[in-house]
């Protein structure tokens, strides 16, 4: 589904200097996985799924979406970030509905299915601004699954949340997961939240080289079982870049 190749990518800085966010990176996800990037702040993980959406363009190397080189943003990719990115002027349902509204198609049975799917039908007239971060970030994924994506990109979309709302949200996406064989990529600072999600995870290291993709032994295990446990402390010690 998804294929990086030796994916460089450099930004310049405000007085013009150029580095390196991110430099060559060799990934490739299966249509149907869930992978979550983990990694200290500033490491790239942003820019890789940025790259992944066709929202940065790298300087090297190539990103490959069902056999498609990326270059411009996808119809078949969405993306969720922290901020939501709702329009605060139009309604739920209208916010929802926008990405089927660009296509020209009919939005009125998919976007009141979506609504349901999500628990969030009962708000379907009201503004952003009247409703909690959980409820917010709701009408977010069912923005961004009403097209019916094949990816879906997560950048810390659940970080703001507080901790039971993160986790019933967290179940919600699983969920969705298997009822539409999506392809599912997360960055996330929360190491429980990767270990939940991710049927692999790719690990940035705080003393930087190249990204550690990881099996994760604890996908299907609950919360509270010994492997989950086990493979939060793996993530923490790759991440501070200690020998394991």
């Amino acid at each position: 589904m998804v294929e990086i190749s030796g994916l460089c990518v450099n930004y310049r800085d405000e007085k013009g200097n150029t580095f390196t966010a991110l430099g060559d990176v060799d990934l490739n996800i299966p249509r149907g996985g869930r992978l979550c990037i983990v990694g200290p702040s500033g490491c790239g993980k942003t820019t890789l799924l940025l790259a992944m959406a066709g929202l940065v363009q790298p300087c090297a190397g190539s990103v490959k979406v069902g056999g498609a080189e990326v270059t411009t943003p996808r119809t078949d990719v969405s993306v969720i970030l922290q901020e939501y990115g709702l329009f605060p002027w139009k309604t739920v349902y209208e916010n929802v509905a926008l990405p089927l509204k660009m296509r020209g198609e009919d939005a009125g049975e998919k976007v009141e299915q979506m609504l349901k799917t999500l628990g969030i039908d009962d708000k379907r007239c009201a503004y952003p601004h009247a409703l909690s971060g959980g409820q917010r970030q709701r009408v977010a994924i069912a923005r961004a699954l009403v097209s019916r994506p094949e990816l879906l990109l997560m950048d810390e979309a659940l970080g703001a949340l507080d901790f039971a709302v993160r986790e019933q949200l967290e179940e919600l996406l699983f969920s969705l997961w298997q009822q539409r064989s999506l392809t599912l990529v997360l960055v996330t600072h929360d190491l429980d939240e990767a270990v939940f999600l991710g049927e692999k995870i790719l690990v940035f290291s705080e003393k930087g080289g190249a990204p550690e993709l990881l099996d994760n032994t604890a996908d299907g295990k609950g919360r509270d079982s010994a492997e989950f446990s086990e493979m939060r402390a793996l993530l923490r010690r790759k991440m501070r870049g200690e020998s394991v």
